[in-house]
């Protein structure tokens, strides 16, 4: 009982840090895309509460409210990441709808927790109501952050195999580097890496290689907070 007790303070301690750090990565760029809304003003005014709220807990011993605390700060401050990432990825071009937005995780990254990810999804306007039991040309683009140290390993091995495919071309981002490679079939994949922990993805069926790479220059990454 003794040693669990200080294992856990330790833990909430650690957390309190965690979410303090967390709100300072991601301030920039939520204070850049949304410096007028007043909705995500709110919830960053909920943010501080929520942490207010678990230090006094924590100051007063009472760790399970001040991990409850903590815990909400952290969903809110994700939710609060996913909308700033979601106004770096490309408006929908002209003749086009974004079909879908979300913060689904991709096959690729499914069952990693603390993972953000911004998805769209593009689809032409004239077949937006179209069946979806047909292939129609279709465009995504995902930003995906806090990646962990075992998914880094694995998304530079994937930068390194697409690299190493016929017909990759290197291409450039607001000064990020990526490729993007294209078979017989008119089906696209590019792989951005931005820094160490974040990566933009992307996919493309049925459309010419130029139009989809003319909405990967469209990514607004001139402010993302990259880690090194």
């Amino acid at each position: 009982m003794f040693i669990s007790f200080f294992v856990k303070k330790f833990m909430i301690r650690h957390s309190l840090f965690v979410v303090v750090c967390f709100l300072f990565s991601i301030s920039s760029v939520t204070a850049e895309v949304f410096a007028s809304d007043s909705v995500t003003k709110s919830t960053s005014d909920e943010v501080e509460e929520f942490m207010l709220e678990g230090q006094l807990a924590y100051q007063k011993g009472n760790l399970t409210d001040a991990s409850e605390s903590l815990q909400h700060a952290l969903n809110l401050i994700a939710e609060l990441s996913v909308q700033s990432y979601m106004a770096l990825l490309p408006d929908a071009p002209k003749g086009w709808v974004v079909e879908e937005t979300s913060a689904d995780e991709s096959a690729f990254f499914s069952g990693i927790g603390g993972l953000v990810v911004a998805t769209k999804r593009y689809k032409k306007e004239a077949l937006a109501n179209m069946p979806k039991v047909l292939v129609l040309p279709t465009m995504q683009v995902a930003l995906v952050s806090n990646l962990p140290a075992f998914a880094q390993v694995a998304v530079n091995a994937m930068a390194q195999i697409q690299g190493a495919k016929t017909g990759t071309d290197v291409i450039g981002v607001a000064g990020h580097s990526g490729a993007i490679n294209c078979d017989n079939k008119g089906k696209c994949q590019v792989m951005i890496q931005l820094g160490e922990s974040a990566i933009v993805t992307g996919e493309s069926k049925g459309i010419r290689r130029g139009e989809f790479l003319a909405l990967i220059k469209q990514l607004k990454l001139d402010n993302f907070p990259v880690k090194q």
